[in-house]
């Protein structure tokens, strides 16, 4: 999970509906789309404007998910509630998404409260995020 923490750009974070998520250093997200090995990821039509978001840290620093406060709810974001990892009441608002077990975070070290570059992108195999790359701290 640490190789993320040195990108300077944009990571995703792919969504499963039997595995925690993953997170990866995106390289190029011109067009609204990224590739994966032979996965074709393209914008749900949501834009790169969903919301705020902070990148969840426990108290020792360490990030270990992020929470997005939407701005707009719609059938897509709220079936992100099924997936591996996404913790989410009825309001979808915000969503809490873990990229592994541990679930303690710290809220003061936790509130970035950043946005842009945050898609929700479709592909055959499934959905992923877009985020900045969160600072160290």
């Amino acid at each position: 999970m640490a190789a993320f923490l040195d990108a300077t750009g944009i990571v995703a974070v792919v969504l499963s509906l039997s595995e925690q998520p993953r997170v990866y250093a995106i390289a190029d997200l011109s067009g609204s789309k990224f590739t994966l090995g032979t996965d074709v990821f393209t914008d749900s039509g949501a834009g790169d404007w969903l919301g705020f978001y902070d990148w969840l840290r426990s108290t020792s620093g360490d990030v270990i998910g992020v929470r997005l406060w939407t701005d707009e709810v719609n059938d897509r974001i709220r079936s992100l509630g099924r997936y591996e990892g996404v913790v989410a009441d009825d309001s979808c608002s915000p969503l809490l998404i873990y990229f592994g077990a541990e679930r303690e975070f710290d809220d003061v070290q936790s509130c970035d409260q950043d946005f842009g570059s945050n898609m929700l992108l479709v592909s055959s195999n499934g959905l992923a995020l877009t985020f900045n790359s969160p600072t160290l701290r």
